[in-house]
């Protein structure tokens, strides 16, 4: 028999439910979400790192390290300990040694492999003196690079000695935050904590000492990386004064690792994005012939970025280096390229996020910031302006999404603003918008000195972007497809996933989002895909434009209709290859014209 509760205790076991699920949920959050884990099982995960980096063939000469020099550290730094906090697999081997001889520990590892100077790459170190070594590691700072003997992997080990860098010269260029304005002293007495000061985030200052297991991680790197929050080493204003670029690198590092920046860090980054304070002209004015050169870059500058403030944001601020005797921007525009297309392959929605957040959107990528507010018609586009449904094409990406097309996505309906068009019934239209979308996509990838190959792909997958998507995709011929699209399996590939992504990020007004057309685009590109793999993906025409003028019909413009009309029926397996006669191609057009004035 059972027996009825009553409102009080069905109440309470509602509460208790509820209580029981977020327990269950707490449990089975991770450690990053409610900040909790074993410090123990992490420095445990470090040290098993060390005895397996330690354990390397191309390791092998640590022990002679330690016989030379009973005192010496051996220290794996950098990416490789980040990981194995993480859990991943990382490939790099970046070391720091110190209290040992430099010259010394370079002629230890002559004997296992190759040693290389930055400044001299082809040195024959058997030929050198004392002198010229030292003198070769003072140029290099103490860094060189080491390719173990017989070693499977092309990858040089970069080793290297603690550091101090010198800022007390900092803004000697006139303005701050220029890289080059450290003095760096290379000390190999230094203790290994010294050198992790200069770091730029806590996540990159952790070391673990391969020949004792000894871990340093005086700035808590360690529980930042768990809690995933990306902070500076020290105080965040250092980064204004010693290298800006920290910054982006920054940005980058959150984008990985799906992390936070810290407030005060952020704080600075926003400062870069910002007018500096001073002109060139204030800085230089008593250097006319300096200050004419920087002007002239600082014009390239306000039209690569569409700068229309008085004086450039911190970060596009131009100096004069001395060293190299030229004008130079403040962060290399290599340098900047390499950070942000890292950041968006990595993510490229925290990335906008972050960078509309700071400010650094309508500083770096005026073309993206642009997209706020240009209105779209509801009939086809609820989710609201362009920038976003630029955001929502972004999150339908699939997680295994290429390069190319996270950057295509970002870059695919930049035309709209200059295409944007009020129609007389009240609709808005974007009439070419995907031709000028691949212009300013254009302008992006130069920017950024985009490699020629990825530059190309990401254009055309830009340009393309509407074709799977419009209605007509039913009545496309296969010689068409062939033609347009089947050039390259991955890039027709991507662009699926681009125009999938693209309808799933237009909600329009009335019921869902619609894939219905890029579906069926899909489907006759692997429908062809398989037609091709029988005929063969390179099989040639069955005629030619010459055995066409043989056969007797007329040279002009219907020559190229014919041999369409032909492919076309190749394409479907529809013709007899062994009897191609004047009067079965008269067939062939026959149909094709007869099919095109129904159509007509």
């Amino acid at each position: 028999m059972s027996i009825e509760k009553s409102n009080d205790q069905k109440k309470a076991d509602s509460h208790l439910k509820i209580w029981e699920d977020e327990i269950s949920g707490s449990i089975n959050r991770s450690s990053r979400e409610i900040g909790i884990y074993d410090r123990t099982k992490i420095e445990e995960k470090i040290k098993g790192l060390a005895r397996e980096t330690a354990d390397k063939k191309e390791l092998e000469f640590l022990g002679v390290l330690k016989r030379v020099s009973p005192e010496a550290g051996v220290y794996l730094v950098g990416g490789s300990v980040r990981d194995a906090i993480l859990g991943r697999k990382s490939k790099d081997i970046d070391l720091l040694i110190n209290r040992i001889d430099p010259v010394g520990a370079v002629e230890v590892l002559s004997h296992y492999g190759k040693v290389v100077f930055d400044k001299n790459p082809n040195a024959d170190l058997s030929a050198l003196s004392r002198e010229e070594k030292e003198k070769l590691l003072k140029e290099t700072y103490g860094i060189i690079k080491f390719l173990p003997r017989d070693s499977e992997s092309e990858e040089l080990i970069d080793i290297g000695y603690p550091r101090l860098d010198d800022y007390t010269e900092a803004g000697r260029s006139g303005i701050s935050g220029i890289k080059n304005d450290a003095v760096s002293i290379t000390d190999p007495d230094l203790p290994i904590a010294e050198d992790l000061k200069r770091r730029d985030l806590t996540i990159n200052a952790i070391a673990v000492n391969l020949l004792n297991g000894e871990i340093v991680d005086q700035h808590g790197g360690i529980e930042d990386v768990i809690r995933g929050r990306i902070r500076a080493v020290g105080d965040p204003e250092r980064m204004l004064k010693e290298d800006m670029s920290r910054c982006f690198r920054a940005i980058r590092f959150a984008c990985v690792f799906g992390a936070d920046i810290e407030p005060d860090l952020k704080r600075i980054i926003r400062k870069i994005f910002r007018p500096a304070l001073k002109s060139s002209s204030e800085i230089y004015g008593n250097e006319p012939e300096k200050l004419k050169k920087i002007k002239a870059l600082e014009e390239d500058i306000r039209s690569e970025f569409e700068i229309r403030t008085d004086n450039l944001p911190l970060c596009l601020q131009v100096f004069w280096d001395k060293t190299q005797n030229k004008a130079r921007m403040a962060v290399a525009k290599e340098v900047m390229g390499a950070e942000i297309m890292k950041a968006i392959n990595a993510d490229p929605v925290k990335f906008t996020e972050l960078m509309d957040e700071t400010g650094g959107l309508e500083v770096i990528l005026p073309e993206v910031a642009r997209l706020k507010n240009i209105a779209q018609s509801p009939e086809h586009h609820r989710e609201g302006d362009v920038f976003r449904h630029t955001m929502m094409v972004l999150r339908n990406l699939p997680l295994g999404a290429s390069f190319r097309v996270k950057l295509a996505a970002l870059c695919h309906d930049l035309g709209k603003i200059e295409t944007w068009k009020k129609n007389e019934d009240g609709s808005i239209s974007f009439k070419g918008h995907n031709r000028q979308s691949a212009v300013l996509a254009e302008r992006v990838a130069d920017r950024f000195r985009l490699k020629k190959n990825l530059k190309e792909d990401v254009l055309w997958l830009v340009q393309n972007h509407m074709e799977p998507i419009l209605g007509n995709v039913r009545s496309i011929k296969n010689n068409t497809l062939e033609k347009k699209f089947l050039k390259s399996d991955d890039l027709t590939d991507d662009l699926i996933t681009l125009a999938r992504a693209d309808s799933l990020g237009s909600i329009p007004e009335r019921g869902a989002p619609d894939t219905e057309n890029v579906d069926h685009f899909a489907a006759r590109i692997n429908e062809l895909r398989k037609k091709l793999s029988v005929v063969g993906r390179n099989t040639p025409p069955i005629v030619t434009g010459g055995e066409l003028l043989k056969m007797g019909f007329e040279p002009g413009p219907r020559i190229r209709e014919i041999l369409e009309a032909v492919r076309e029926e190749q394409l479907k397996g529809g013709i007899d290859q062994k009897d191609i006669s004047r009067e079965y191609i008269d067939e062939i057009v026959a149909k094709k014209d007869s099919e095109d004035f129904i159509s007509a």
